[in-house]
C-alpha cells in the first residue's frame, strides 16, 4: 500500500449472507434436463416423403395388375395362391430394405453401387437395369393403351425409376430437363417401337410380353445381390441398422431360390419358344458365362482382396463422393 493512501477494505460476506443468496435460487435436483422442442408439422413436407411411397402402392394396385390377377385365378384357381403370396411378401421385404438403404446413407442404391464398384462394373449393372426400365416401360405402354390409359401410376414409378438408375449409375452432370429427356427416350423409344409393331398381331404380343417377363426376372441379382451386400455392411448402415443374421440368411437363401427358378425358365423357354441351332446355342452359352461372372463378381465383391479396403470404408467413400459433389 503506498504511503497517504487509505483503501477501504471490502469486508468478506457472510455465512448467513452466502446462505439467503444461495436460498433465492430455484432448487434443481440432479442434472438439467432440456425439454425438446418439437418440429412443427407441415402437410407439404408429409406428402414430399409419402409420395413415392403413395405412388408404388398405386403401381402395385392398378387395374392391369389386377386383372391380371384376376384372370390368372380363374385359369389355376388356387394352384398358384402360393407363388402370389411369397412373391408379395419378398417383394415388401426387399423395398423396406432398399427404404432403409436410403434412409441410413442418405442415397439410393445406384449412387452406393457407383460409390462401390469399379467403373466397368457399375457400367455393366446400369445396362442390366436399364434393359429392366425398358421392358416395364414396353409392358405399360402395351396395357396403359389397351386398359385406357390406366397404367399411368405403373408408368409415372418407371420413369422416376429410370431417372434414378440413369443418375446414379453415370452420375450426370447436365440440366434437369436434358436428363429427363434422355432418360424417357432410352427407355421409351424402344416401347413404343415393340408396340406399334405388334399393335395388330396378339400372337407376337404375346410372345414379345412373356419374353420381357423372362428377361426381367433374369436380371434381379443385379438389384438383389447389393442391396443385400450394401444393408449387412455395418461401417455404412451402422450397429443399430444392420438385420440380424437369421433375416440375411432367410432373404439370401429365397434370392438363390429365385436365381434357380428364373435360370430354369429361361433355359425352358428358349427350348420351347426358339428352335435354335448349334451357332445360337454358342451366343447364349457365351452371354451365360458372362452373366454368370458379373454374378459371382457382386457376390464375391466384399471378399475380394483388392477391394476388401474400399469396402471396409465406404462409408467415407459416399461422404468423400459428396464431398466433391457439393464443391463442384
Amino acid at each position: 500500500m503506498p504511503s497517504g493512501s487509505v483503501a477501504a477494505e471490502t469486508p468478506p460476506p457472510s455465512d448467513a449472507t452466502l446462505s439467503a443468496s444461495y436460498s433465492r435460487l430455484p432448487e434443481i435436483d440432479g442434472d438439467i434436463h432440456i425439454a425438446p422442442q418439437r418440429p412443427p408439422f407441415s402437410w407439404g413436407k408429409f406428402w414430399y416423403f409419402m409420395g413415392p411411397g403413395w405412388l408404388m402402392s398405386m403401381a402395385y394396385l392398378d387395374p392391369g395388375n389386377l386383372e391380371a390377377d384376376l384372370q390368372s385365378g380363374a385359369y389355376s384357381r388356387y394352384e398358384l395362391l402360393y407363388v402370389t403370396f411369397w412373391s408379395t411378401v419378398l417383394g415388401g421385404l426387399y423395398q423396406v430394405l432398399a427404404a432403409r438403404l436410403g434412409s441410413c446413407t442418405g442415397h439410393h442404391l445406384a449412387e452406393i453401387c457407383r460409390a462401390a464398384y469399379p467403373r466397368v462394373v457399375t457400367y455393366a449393372v446400369w445396362i442390366m437395369m436399364e434393359l429392366v426400365l425398358i421392358g416395364c416401360d414396353i409392358q405399360e405402354i402395351i396395357w396403359a393403351v389397351g386398359l385406357v390409359a390406366s397404367g399411368q401410376a405403373s408408368t409415372m414409378t418407371g420413369t422416376y425409376a429410370g431417372q434414378f438408375v440413369m443418375e446414379g449409375f453415370l452420375d450426370l452432370r447436365i440440366a434437369a430437363w436434358k436428363r429427363v429427356a434422355i432418360t424417357r427416350v432410352m427407355a421409351l423409344g424402344p416401347a413404343l417401337v415393340v408396340a406399334l409393331l405388334t399393335e395388330y398381331d396378339g400372337f407376337h404380343s404375346d410372345i414379345v410380353s412373356e419374353m420381357i417377363n423372362v428377361m426381367q426376372s433374369v436380371q434381379l441379382p443385379f438389384a438383389l445381390v447389393p442391396l443385400l451386400t450394401f444393408i449387412a455392411n455395418k461401417r455404412l448402415m451402422g450397429e443399430l441398422f444392420v438385420y440380424n443374421r437369421c433375416i440375411i440368411t432367410a432373404l439370401v437363401v429365397g434370392t438363390l431360390v429365385l436365381f434357380g427358378v428364373n435360370y430354369t425358365l429361361v433355359f425352358k423357354t428358349l427350348q420351347q419358344t426358339f428352335a435354335l441351332s448349334t451357332n445360337g446355342w454358342m451366343i447364349v452359352a457365351v452371354v451365360a458365362v458372362f452373366y454368370g461372372a458379373l454374378v459371382l463378381y457382386l457376390i464375391a465383391f466384399p471378399f475380394l482382396s483388392w477391394y476388401k479396403a474400399k469396402w471396409e470404408d465406404l462409408a467415407s467413400t459416399i461422404q468423400h463422393a459428396d464431398a466433391l459433389q457439393l464443391a463442384a
